[in-house]
């Protein structure tokens, strides 16, 4: 009698325990849906409306890949070769201190002796590229492969700031990549050429002068006393932030000829970020010790720069068909290409490339 008592009693025991530890693990499994911890305490979630979240599920787009570089950098590319519309426009420009505009032709074009150099110098790994090919690829040239390298090959239009816009909304079309600020870059220039005591890379040159209030930066300003065109940035290469591209839209369109990207484009260009309230800058040495010290007009000319001409280091990219200083641009050339030859680039993102006239594909 006591045997089976003592047999109840450890039954009871069991199942209370089994009914207990039951109990518990249902709580728990409840408690997640029923409350959710925020700082201020446990708080009852509120119910969730099934229909709205089928809805978003839905609708709900795919994530946009995170682009780890803030910055893009569009270098557009052309031969060089004019239409007949601009031949006639350029020759009706005349000669300007002993350059004939209509003469920018040859066989080997200095636009590809530019592209070639901004591969070996210009590429860097912490920021984004997109070479907009308003030309062929020159022959016995191909863009490296790389993982912040994309090429876009198109008609020949719009000519540069036209096909910086349009390179701008390739990104974010083709690959869901939008940018905070931006650097254009046109194949009339010859650089990057930076100082080797100097140190950073040359887009930081450009960059670090954006800021709340400067929102445009380009190499080199046009001012003259005539006052047949405002004073501006001129756009062989120039820095946008976000902010300042967007002012900058009306100047972004796709012209149809010289003339009109001039005078609907770069021009006016400078006129709409002072409209915003903005500021802009230039590289050059006089524009940093008086913005408003008017000359010559354009300043890229030979002896046109206060009776001097620009030095690559003034501007780290040098106009290449005007003559400016060809001696001392082909000596800088040799020089710097040495010097990478020697890994002796002063940017620690710099990407070499293994050959400086034939560049493969990896």
């Amino acid at each position: 009698m006591r045997l089976a008592t003592r047999r109840r009693h450890v039954f009871l025991l069991i199942l209370f325990l089994v009914l207990l530890v039951f109990g518990f693990s249902q709580v728990r499994n409840k408690a997640p849906a029923e409350t959710a911890r925020t700082p201020g305490g446990n708080h009852r979630r509120p119910p969730i409306d099934q229909a709205i979240l089928q809805h978003n599920l839905a609708h709900r787009k795919a994530p946009v890949k995170p682009v780890s570089n803030a910055t893009l950098v569009v270098y557009v590319y052309y031969d060089g070769k004019m239409t007949a519309t601009d031949g006639k426009i350029r020759k009706g420009w005349g000669t300007h201190y002993g350059f004939a505009h209509d003469k920018t032709t040859k066989k080997r074009p200095t636009q590809t002796d530019n592209l070639e150099f901004f591969l070996r110098h210009g590429l860097v790994s912490n920021v984004d590229y997109l070479f907009v090919m308003n030309s062929p690829t020159p022959k016995g040239l191909e863009i490296p492969v790389l993982d912040n390298v994309f090429v876009w090959e198109k008609e020949n239009s719009c000519y540069d700031l036209g096909s910086f816009h349009l390179g701008v909304q390739h990104m974010a079309a083709k690959y869901k990549r939008t940018y905070a600020r931006y650097l254009l870059v046109n194949a009339s220039v010859r650089g990057p050429f930076l100082p080797p005591h100097g140190r950073g890379c040359w887009t930081d040159h450009f960059l670090d002068h954006l800021s709340d209030e400067v929102k445009l930066v380009g190499t080199t300003w046009y001012c003259e006393t005539e006052k047949r065109a405002p004073p501006h940035v001129q756009t062989m290469v120039i820095g946008m932030d976000s902010i300042g591209y967007d002012a900058a839209l009306p100047a972004l369109r796709c012209p149809a000829t010289i003339h009109d990207a001039i005078f609907t484009g770069e021009i006016p260009l400078t006129g709409l970020i002072e409209q915003q309230g903005y500021k802009v800058h230039s590289l050059t040495t006089a524009y940093s010790a008086d913005p408003e010290d008017c000359q010559d007009g354009d300043l890229n000319y030979a002896n046109r720069y206060y009776g001097m001409s620009f030095h690559p280091y003034e501007v780290v990219f040098i106009k290449t068909n005007r003559g400016i200083d060809d001696k001392a641009l082909a000596q800088y050339t040799e020089w710097h290409d040495k010097i990478i030859m020697r890994q002796a680039s002063s940017c620690q993102y710099h990407i070499p490339l293994r050959s400086l006239t034939a560049i493969s594909r990896r």
